[in-house]
Parts: C-alpha cells; structure tokens; sequence
C-alpha cells in the first residue's frame, strides 16, 4: 500500500472532513491522528510521532506558522512536511505567505477544497517519498521511472527529469474542468516545496494548445504585452515544452512538461524524455486509479 505505516496528523476543525481523510489514508496503509485544534494537534503529535500533517488554513484560533515551528522543534519531526487544504471561494481567508512558494510559510504542498482525496495521496507520497540530489544532465532509467510512478513519488520523478533540462521548473498537471492543478511541479530553486497553490486556467497556459492539438507543444519565448494570446498569460511559462497524459478511459487528462519565466532554446531531447515518461505515467494511472 502506497501510504502503509506511516502516521498522519490531521488537523481541521471540520469533523466529517477529518473522518473522510483519515477513512481514505488508512485505505492506503496510514494511521491517522485526527484533530480539530492546536492542542490536541501539539499533544497527537507527541504522542504518536507523526511522518506527515494534514492541515487546514484559516482555523479558528490556530496560529499556523506557531504551530509548526513548535511540531517541528523536537529533533525527531524537525523535517516533519506539511500539507495544507485551503478555503476556496471569493471569502476564503489564506494567509499572505500561502500566496507565495510553499518554502516561506513552512508548507510543502497546499491543495484546495473540496478536496480530491486521490491529490492527497499523491501529495503524502511526494512529501514522503525520497529526497535524494540528481545527477546534472543524468537521464532517469526505465526502471528508475517504473519505480517512482509505482509510488506515486512524482516530486523525486520530476526532479529526476528536471536535470536534463535547462527550465526552472517540471510540473504534471491534471486538468480538472477548465482549471490544472499541480500535482507536483518541481522548482529548481525552492525542491522541496510546489509553488503552485491555486488552481489555474487552462486557457492562460501553453497546455491550451497541448489539449486542442493532443500533441506534444513547444514555446521557446512567450512575447509579452496586451496582444499576447490567452495561452502565454502564465507569467512562468514564457518558455515550456509539454506532452499530453492519457487517462484510464483513453482521454487526455493532464500534462507533463517543463517552463520557464525566461526564453528557452527548444530542447527535443528534453521533450522525447517527457513523451517516454508520460507513456509510463498513463499506464500507471490506469493501473492504480479505478474508476
């Protein structure tokens, strides 16, 4: 199982939320702590010595970022990761340092309710799975990719991939609706953490292209401006390169790709990297996501 004995702390101040959480961890293998405030949190957390926290933003009475410092003061849990669930909505509330890169608010991963319970797993198996640096210029093996897409380890895949590239960042994208959403994308500045707290739109990305077309595609330097078309609006991918992942039910669900703020020359090494990988990745979502 992907998640088997790890221990998760759940923190929320919504009940049913925590029992749907905590009922699909344990389906993957976990224990779960649940907790509905900061002091039951601080107490679960000494007590069962969690390796991962599920926590919402935007709780009554819980300072956040106190929080975490204290959960991670003791040596055991001094890297203990976290995930955040925030607000949706125009009158959600999230805190100035979530809207910016998860490594300055402390948080390696936030995710958007109502939340997809499948994003959770991936997220726990990206902020659990292995940390260990990639060679420059090294091309991951087949079975090294077979391996981390079994574990749904896609941070340590894209880092894998992002060292044969120049782009800043390596992202796989699923597309829900109108929107993408991150299921991890790697930044070569901050690894440890995925930048992208939001939802983004389809429309305002290269990927626009990618899905209409259903074949890979390429910018090398997104002109800026007010005539820019909708799909070079993403202001962090000027440059990028991306190839379409295919869907249990034969659609194409999401992306693979590498971008850049700044132009990039097209690299088609990079991108036959990304076909090979997302060939894999399709199969390996078909395998372990029945409908």
């Amino acid at each position: 199982m992907l998640l088997a004995d790890r221990t998760v702390l759940l923190l929320d101040a919504d009940g049913a939320l925590l029992d749907q959480l905590g009922s699909e961890l344990k389906r993957h293998g976990a224990k779960c702590f649940p907790a509905r405030d900061a002091q039951t949190a601080s107490w679960g957390a000494r007590e069962t010595l969690p390796d991962a926290l599920v926590c919402g933003l935007g709780l009554p009475n819980v300072d956040m970022a106190a929080l975490l410092e204290e959960l991670r003061s003791a040596p055991e849990s001094a890297a203990l990761p976290a995930v955040a669930l925030l607000d949706a909505g125009p009158g959600s509330s999230v805190p100035s340092s979530t809207s910016r890169a998860g490594a300055a608010s402390g948080l390696q991963k936030c995710l958007t309710k109502p939340v997809n319970l499948a994003d959770l797993v991936d997220a726990l198996c990206c902020v659990l799975g292995e940390r260990t640096p990639p060679v420059p210029g090294s091309v991951p093996s087949s079975e090294r990719i077979d391996a981390l897409i079994l574990q749904h380890d896609y941070r340590q895949l894209l880092a894998l991939l992002n060292a044969s590239t120049e782009h800043r960042y390596s992202a796989f994208f699923r597309r829900e609706g109108g929107e993408l959403h991150s299921v991890w994308t790697f930044d070569r500045e901050q690894p440890e953490s995925d930048p992208f707290t939001r939802r983004v739109p389809v429309a305002d990305t290269p990927c626009a292209t990618l899905f209409a077309t259903q074949c890979s595609h390429a910018v090398d330097h997104a002109a800026c401006g007010p005539d820019m078309i909708p799909e070079q609006r993403h202001a962090l991918m000027r440059s990028f390169v991306g190839t379409p992942v295919v869907g249990q039910d034969a659609l194409i669900f999401g992306a693979l790709c590498h971008f850049s703020p700044e132009p990039r020359p097209l690299d088609g090494e990079a991108l036959q990297a990304l076909e090979r990988v997302a060939r894999v990745l399709s199969h390996g979502e078909r395998r372990h996501r029945p409908r």
